[in-house]
């Protein structure tokens, strides 16, 4: 319950008769600074009201020379030398107006002197910008009685006195209790504790004089990377920068752009890109990381240019480099990606993020959860009409960086102009037609790499694109591309036209306005906004063909062979929950009935669907052709997911997926007018993809992966009902400090230690202890017979071998990843079986014949690890395992390689066994390998 105090303000003695009015703490500090303006010379005020006037200093806040209303909540100036003839900055603090300030101002009596603390409070609660008004209420908050359930809320400790604490703090005298108030909130942070939680952990560890508030403020001084705010319409149509920047109204839905007395009704966030960069080269660690770029195309394997292995090996990057960017090694090259989710299990609230990946960190660590630079944060509830004016301060900064800034090297410990290019922008067809200003996927120049024509179907009040039809047809090895040029002839024949006209133009064009990214050098029509394969192949592809194969794809029934029966899905689907277990932690969710759960896939099981399980499970049911014609499909999609592509496996991938599209329209169009609803323009794309990976990169450095599991991690961290964007722009500002708070080298080591700069390297490591072993004598013969292999030596030569080891459970490759073996399944069936192994060995060519030369040769095997040892011999320790290899595998015709069971047991070195692969369970009795490394084979 909101604590009820008496204003005697002039309104509320007003409307009382003269008896003044019971409001909130919060509403009367509200009121006492509103009557200041009223009366900004004292003498001019009634008498009664004169002894309630605080008087307050002018606040000011810096803002960007093309973004107007743009509120940086890093304020920090002071409240000090108050003078009664100062005018205040009433539109500043209402903006900031907030539902936590009842619980912030702690409780005092109503006397002449307490009410001026009472204003003082108000205000720098105020100035922490913590709780500025974020919802789609008119009113100017007097109710302020339900504003209290904003679960963001700064703690009790709020004044002049406690900042001036902080920022003493700061400059080098950490308190103790403050360095385990950082650490918990940095746990808090991490796993999104919720406020009371915290406060009651703080008040179990007895951390005297620490409040989250007062912690929040400590960190923002030590890293005051804070959001920028930017005026936008209430229904996030459009922000006020650029051309709109003096628009009161909006110029979509009409709705004011303010609440009252120039005080906005909502704001965008932005985090300063200049800033995070600056921050970050300070450190002398992370500024020689940032020399990732410049290291690999340093190296003779890119000089050679023969593959594509990271964006810097596509055109793009390399045309760049040859008009003069990226000309000093500390360079940045980004890439961006954008997207909109929603932040509340109703999908009632739209947010769109726009996320940077910094590509010049390797790409081991580059899209780690503490590098991800999340740029701006657009509020809903619903989706941007404008999105040029939503980038507007983003493309502000990027010209900066193009001219370039003046940052200081921490590792040269000198200054240098510091330049910054985004080379490409993704997302799914839907966000890059707003970024781009292009017509849609339901349009008739749908796609953004070349000008094909869809048809439109008035069955379903759609556009599709089948490359053959009754007026036209379309060559896919000769399709007609856009171009950059043509880009910019489009917008200037629409710019100058309106009415039905640009209509018209529109259609004929698919372009719809001046895109803002024509202003960034670097970026390049359509070049820089690479196809996504996650959007495209898994989550649109994917499910189309298994509605062809459901025999649900077309509203009318049209018979066809590829239709498979529900009791054949019902068999399918068995074998796929049969075999939940038996596939590795490496493939991330195990398979589930494809029949009954389609509907919740999630771009995970797709791609496992596709790449993994599709093929062994068709084989023996869907007719010959569709399956060659799928096989084709998966090729390309294994080939588009590998880390290193060469050019000649690029050019494979541009074949198989044209063959795939012909024979998708062959199969399953067959020139028929009444199917063109299956040309959809994901599969349209597919002809696309090689020359996109050729741009900028390949698939896994542009996917948008790394978006939605950023979207994914942003959910959970929306606590306010109320105001769920403000509340979500107070956590990822904390996220960001974090994040940055380790290139505060001294801090850092005070709070957390070198912990968190420690990125010492894997080595292979066995752990799960088990017991001391005495090997049985089959045990020991195969030992023995390892031994004769490393050595190269007869038996006979050999040195007595002790059949005492240790046994292990599980290893760590040098690649992080956990390896099983049975003796640490204890748990039998419960557990997914981690222990089916790939092992690459060098075997004699020649072995069968004795007099041959020796002529090594790598083969792959695969089998179960039995246990994993530690072995001593002549005074060498070596890591082994007891592996029982899979016997006689063979191909399967469009599926993986296949076996009935397991034959000889091995002892062989670790360092051989390279991943995890499944064993799928047939109801045969027939098992396939399953492993991401497979490459399909055709019949």
């Amino acid at each position: 319950m909101v604590k009820q105090v008496l204003c005697t303000c002039i309104w509320c003695l007003q409307e009382s008769n003269g008896q003044g009015k019971s409001v909130s703490k919060a509403t009367r500090a509200r009121h006492i600074i509103k009557q200041k303006k009223t009366w900004a010379n004292p003498a001019g005020m009634p008498t009664l009201q004169r002894h309630i006037t605080t008087p307050i200093s002018q606040t000011t806040s810096a803002v960007s020379p093309s973004t107007v209303m743009l509120l940086p909540t890093n304020t920090t100036e002071e409240i000090s030398n108050y003078n009664h003839g100062e005018d205040i900055n009433i539109d500043f603090f209402e903006n900031m107006m907030s539902d936590r300030n009842e619980e912030i101002i702690s409780e005092r009596s109503s006397s002449d002197e307490e009410d001026q603390i009472e204003v003082l409070e108000y205000e720098e609660n105020e100035k922490d910008n913590d709780d500025e008004y974020d919802g789609d209420d008119d009113n100017d908050d007097d109710n302020d009685e339900g504003d209290h359930n904003n679960n963001n809320n700064e703690g009790d400790d709020k004044g002049n006195n406690e900042e001036e604490e902080n920022n003493k703090e700061y400059n080098g005298e950490i308190s103790e209790d403050l360095i385990k108030g950082l650490r918990l909130l940095k746990i808090k942070d991490k796993y999104n504790i919720p406020e009371a939680a915290f406060n009651e952990i703080l008040k179990v560890f007895e951390i005297s004089k620490v409040s989250l508030f007062k912690l929040r403020k400590l960190l923002g001084n030590i890293v005051p990377l804070e959001p920028t705010l930017v005026n936008c319409c209430i229904n996030s149509c459009v922000a006020f920068t650029g051309e709109f920047i003096n628009e009161d109204h909006c110029p979509y839905c009409g709705e004011f752009r303010y609440k009252s007395s120039q005080v906005a009704r909502k704001n965008a966030s932005y985090w300063s890109l200049i800033n995070t960069l600056r921050a970050q080269y300070k450190d002398k660690a992370r500024s020689e990381t940032l020399r990732y770029r410049h290291t690999y195309t340093s190296t003779n394997e890119y000089t050679i240019g023969n593959q594509i292995s990271d964006v810097f090996d596509g055109f793009r990057y390399k045309t760049l480099v040859s008009s003069g960017f990226f000309s000093d090694s500390r360079d940045i090259a980004l890439i961006a990606s954008t997207d909109g989710y929603q932040i509340f299990r109703q999908k009632r609230n739209d947010c769109w993020v726009i996320l940077l990946i910094n590509a010049n960190l390797p790409p081991d660590v580059r899209v780690k959860r503490e590098n991800l630079m999340i740029s701006a944060l657009i509020p809903g509830p619903k989706e941007p009409k404008n999105f040029n004016s939503f980038l507007q301060p983003l493309v502000d900064e990027l010209k900066q960086l193009q001219e370039g800034v003046q940052c200081f090297d921490g590792l040269t410990e000198s200054t240098f102009t510091l330049h910054a290019h985004i080379m490409s922008l993704s997302g799914d067809i839907p966000a890059l037609a707003k970024v781009m200003c292009t017509t849609g996927h339901n349009s008739y120049k749908a796609c953004r790499f070349c000008t094909i024509n869809g048809v439109y179907c008035q069955e379903n009040r759609h556009v599709y694109f089948p490359h053959k039809s009754a007026n036209r047809r379309y060559d896919p090895e000769n399709l007609p591309l856009r171009t950059h040029e043509g880009y910019i002839q489009d917008v200037m024949a629409i710019e100058h036209v309106n009415g039905t006209l640009y209509r018209q133009e529109v259609q004929k064009r698919g372009v719809k306005g001046r895109s803002i990214l024509l202003e960034l050098k670097s970026i390049e029509f359509p070049a820089s906004f690479p196809i996504d394969i996650m959007h495209g192949l898994f989550e649109n592809i994917a499910p189309a063909m298994l509605r062809h194969w459901f025999g649900t794809f077309f509203k009318k029934d049209f018979a066809s062979e590829c239709v498979l029966s529900k009791s054949i899905w019902n068999e399918i689907g068995t074998i796929m929950e049969k075999n939940q277990k038996n596939m590795p932690l490496d493939f991330g969710r195990p398979p589930i009935d494809i029949q009954k759960h389609f509907a919740g896939f999630k771009a995970e099981d797709w791609t496992n669907w596709v790449i993994l399980y599709s093929l062994p499970l068709l084989q023996n049911y869907l007719p010959e052709r569709y399956l060659n014609g799928w096989a084709k499909f998966v090729h390309a999609v294994k080939l588009c997911l590998k880390k290193n592509i060469s050019i000649s496996e690029l050019t494979e991938i541009d074949r198989l997926f044209r063959e795939f599209v012909t024979h998708y329209e062959r199969e399953y169009i067959q020139d028929d007018s009444r199917r063109f609803s299956a040309a959809l323009i994901s599969y349209h794309y597919l002809l696309h993809i090689s020359t996109s990976i050729r741009n900028t990169g390949p698939a896994w450095a542009t996917w948008q992966y790394p978006m939605e599991r950023l979207c994914g991690m942003l959910v959970p961290l929306v606590h306010s009902k109320q105001h769920p964007y403000t509340n979500l722009r107070n956590q990822i500002t904390i996220w960001t400090q974090f994040s940055h708070l380790q290139y505060k080298a001294e801090v850092n080591q005070k709070v957390f230690g070198n912990k968190l700069r420690e990125l010492s390297t894997i080595e292979e490591e066995l752990y799960s202890l088990s017991r001391k072993y005495c090997m049985n004598r089959t045990e020991l013969q195969r030992l023995r017979a390892y031994y004769v292999t490393v050595l190269n030596k007869p038996a006979d030569q050999l040195m007595p071998i002790t059949d005492s080891i240790q046994k292990y459970g599980k290893f760590r490759t040098k690649y992080g990843l956990i390896i099983n073996s049975k003796l640490s399944n204890r748990k039998g069936d419960v557990a997914r079986k981690n222990f089916c192994i790939a092992v690459k060995l060098l075997v004699d060519k020649n072995a069968h014949r004795p007099n041959a030369p020796i002529i090594l040769e790598e083969r792959e095997f695969f089998g179960e690890v039995q246990y994993f040892f530690s072995h001593q011999y002549n005074g060498c320790w070596s890591m082994l395992a007891y592996v029982q290899w899979v016997r006689n595998p063979r191909p399967s015709g469009h599926g993986p390689l296949k076996f009935r069971d397991l034959g000889a047991f091995e002892v062989i070195n670790i360092s051989a066994i390279d991943r995890n692969v499944g064993f799928l369970k047939m109801p045969n009795n027939e098992l396939y390998i399953i492993d991401r490394e497979n490459r399909v084979k055709f019949r």
